[in-house]
Protein backbone atom coordinates (compact mmCIF):
# COMPACT_ATOMS: atom_id res chain seq x y z
CA UNK A 1 0.00 0.00 0.00
CA UNK A 2 1.39 3.39 -1.01
CA UNK A 3 2.17 5.96 1.68
CA UNK A 4 -0.51 8.61 2.12
CA UNK A 5 0.85 12.15 1.78
CA UNK A 6 -1.31 14.96 3.11
CA UNK A 7 -0.62 18.65 2.61
CA UNK A 8 -1.96 20.52 5.64
CA UNK A 9 -2.44 24.11 6.71
CA UNK A 10 -4.17 25.89 9.57
CA UNK A 11 -5.42 29.39 10.18
CA UNK A 12 -5.19 30.73 13.71
CA UNK A 13 -6.30 33.74 15.73
CA UNK A 14 -2.68 34.65 16.48
CA UNK A 15 0.87 33.40 16.65
CA UNK A 16 1.20 32.00 20.19
CA UNK A 17 -0.71 28.99 21.46
CA UNK A 18 0.63 29.80 24.96
CA UNK A 19 -1.17 33.16 24.81
CA UNK A 20 -4.49 31.45 24.21
CA UNK A 21 -4.62 31.82 20.44
CA UNK A 22 -6.68 29.14 18.72
CA UNK A 23 -7.03 27.35 15.42
CA UNK A 24 -10.00 28.61 13.44
CA UNK A 25 -9.58 26.56 10.24
CA UNK A 26 -7.91 23.36 9.08
CA UNK A 27 -7.41 22.47 5.43
CA UNK A 28 -5.76 19.33 4.11
CA UNK A 29 -5.34 17.83 0.63
CA UNK A 30 -4.22 14.30 -0.23
CA UNK A 31 -1.47 13.73 -2.80
CA UNK A 32 -1.68 10.49 -4.76
CA UNK A 33 1.32 9.63 -6.92
CA UNK A 34 2.53 13.24 -6.65
CA UNK A 35 -0.79 14.60 -7.90
CA UNK A 36 -3.46 16.44 -5.93
CA UNK A 37 -6.55 14.36 -5.39
CA UNK A 38 -10.08 15.47 -4.63
CA UNK A 39 -9.75 13.77 -1.24
CA UNK A 40 -9.50 16.52 1.36
CA UNK A 41 -10.39 17.60 4.89
CA UNK A 42 -11.72 21.04 5.70
CA UNK A 43 -13.16 22.37 8.95
CA UNK A 44 -13.79 25.64 10.72
CA UNK A 45 -13.32 25.30 14.48
CA UNK A 46 -13.52 27.59 17.49
CA UNK A 47 -15.35 30.07 15.29
CA UNK A 48 -17.06 32.67 17.33
CA UNK A 49 -18.33 35.99 16.19
CA UNK A 50 -15.69 38.39 17.48
CA UNK A 51 -13.35 41.03 16.16
CA UNK A 52 -15.10 40.95 12.80
CA UNK A 53 -14.38 37.29 12.08
CA UNK A 54 -17.55 35.41 11.28
CA UNK A 55 -16.07 32.11 10.13
CA UNK A 56 -18.88 29.62 10.21
CA UNK A 57 -21.59 32.10 11.27
CA UNK A 58 -20.49 31.79 14.87
CA UNK A 59 -21.13 28.06 15.06
CA UNK A 60 -18.48 25.99 16.74
CA UNK A 61 -17.75 22.60 15.24
CA UNK A 62 -15.30 21.76 17.98
CA UNK A 63 -17.09 18.48 18.64
CA UNK A 64 -15.89 14.96 19.20
CA UNK A 65 -16.90 13.64 15.78
CA UNK A 66 -14.95 16.35 13.91
CA UNK A 67 -11.82 15.61 15.91
CA UNK A 68 -12.28 11.89 15.37
CA UNK A 69 -12.76 12.47 11.63
CA UNK A 70 -9.58 14.55 11.51
CA UNK A 71 -7.53 11.90 13.37
CA UNK A 72 -8.90 9.17 11.10
CA UNK A 73 -8.10 11.26 8.00
CA UNK A 74 -4.46 11.88 8.91
CA UNK A 75 -3.51 8.73 10.84
CA UNK A 76 -0.57 6.84 9.34
CA UNK A 77 0.14 9.51 6.74
CA UNK A 78 3.03 11.84 6.10
CA UNK A 79 1.90 15.38 6.83
CA UNK A 80 3.57 18.04 4.73
CA UNK A 81 3.29 21.40 6.46
CA UNK A 82 4.97 24.73 5.76
CA UNK A 83 6.56 25.79 9.07
CA UNK A 84 5.41 22.54 10.68
CA UNK A 85 6.30 23.35 14.32
CA UNK A 86 3.79 26.21 14.27
CA UNK A 87 0.83 24.18 12.96
CA UNK A 88 1.70 21.01 14.87
CA UNK A 89 1.95 22.97 18.13
CA UNK A 90 -1.50 24.45 17.60
CA UNK A 91 -3.04 21.15 16.49
CA UNK A 92 -1.60 19.20 19.41
CA UNK A 93 -2.78 21.86 21.85
CA UNK A 94 -6.26 21.87 20.33
CA UNK A 95 -6.62 18.10 20.46
CA UNK A 96 -5.31 17.94 24.03
CA UNK A 97 -7.78 20.63 25.14
CA UNK A 98 -10.66 18.55 23.82
CA UNK A 99 -9.63 15.18 25.24
CA UNK A 100 -6.60 13.49 26.74
CA UNK A 101 -7.39 10.47 24.56
CA UNK A 102 -6.04 12.15 21.45
CA UNK A 103 -2.42 11.35 20.56
CA UNK A 104 0.16 13.89 19.51
CA UNK A 105 0.33 14.18 15.72
CA UNK A 106 3.95 13.08 15.66
CA UNK A 107 2.88 9.81 17.34
CA UNK A 108 0.47 8.90 14.53
CA UNK A 109 2.03 10.62 11.49
CA UNK A 110 5.35 11.42 9.95
CA UNK A 111 5.79 15.17 9.64
CA UNK A 112 7.76 16.86 6.87
CA UNK A 113 8.40 20.59 7.02
CA UNK A 114 8.34 22.13 3.54
CA UNK A 115 9.91 25.32 4.93
CA UNK A 116 13.01 23.33 5.92
CA UNK A 117 13.10 21.80 2.42
CA UNK A 118 12.82 25.25 0.86
CA UNK A 119 15.55 26.74 3.07
CA UNK A 120 17.87 23.87 2.14
CA UNK A 121 17.13 24.28 -1.56
CA UNK A 122 17.16 28.11 -1.57
CA UNK A 123 19.39 29.23 1.30
CA UNK A 124 19.32 32.93 2.11
CA UNK A 125 16.21 33.55 -0.01
CA UNK A 126 12.63 34.30 0.99
CA UNK A 127 10.87 30.98 1.43
CA UNK A 128 7.36 31.94 2.51
CA UNK A 129 4.56 30.11 0.75
CA UNK A 130 3.83 33.18 -1.38
CA UNK A 131 7.52 33.59 -2.31
CA UNK A 132 7.75 29.93 -3.31
CA UNK A 133 4.51 30.10 -5.30
CA UNK A 134 5.93 33.08 -7.19
CA UNK A 135 9.29 31.35 -7.69
CA UNK A 136 7.63 28.24 -9.14
CA UNK A 137 5.00 30.26 -11.03
CA UNK A 138 2.15 28.56 -9.20
CA UNK A 139 -0.91 30.55 -10.21
CA UNK A 140 -4.60 30.24 -10.93
CA UNK A 141 -5.74 30.65 -7.34
CA UNK A 142 -8.07 33.41 -6.17
CA UNK A 143 -6.11 35.05 -3.34
CA UNK A 144 -8.90 37.53 -2.51
CA UNK A 145 -9.54 35.58 0.65
CA UNK A 146 -7.01 33.73 2.75
CA UNK A 147 -7.85 30.23 3.92
CA UNK A 148 -6.35 26.96 5.08
CA UNK A 149 -7.73 24.80 2.28
CA UNK A 150 -6.62 27.32 -0.33
CA UNK A 151 -3.12 27.43 1.17
CA UNK A 152 -3.00 23.62 1.36
CA UNK A 153 -3.76 23.46 -2.37
CA UNK A 154 -1.09 26.05 -3.17
CA UNK A 155 1.41 24.24 -0.94
CA UNK A 156 0.62 20.97 -2.73
CA UNK A 157 1.64 22.56 -6.05
CA UNK A 158 4.72 24.16 -4.48
CA UNK A 159 5.73 20.90 -2.78
CA UNK A 160 5.63 19.02 -6.08
CA UNK A 161 8.02 21.56 -7.64
CA UNK A 162 10.14 21.74 -4.49
CA UNK A 163 10.70 17.98 -4.56
CA UNK A 164 11.45 17.50 -8.23
CA UNK A 165 8.39 18.38 -10.27
CA UNK A 166 5.41 16.48 -11.57
CA UNK A 167 5.82 12.82 -12.39
CA UNK A 168 4.14 11.44 -15.46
Amino acid sequence: MAKKFIILDTETTGLEVRQGHKIIEIGAVVLNDRKKSSDHFHAYINTVTCNGFYGSQGRSIRIQSSNDDFIEFIQGSTLIIHNAPFDVGFLNSELKSVSAKYPKLEDICEIEDSLVLARNKFPGQRNSLDALANRFEVSGYDRSFHGALLDANILADVYIYLTGGQSK
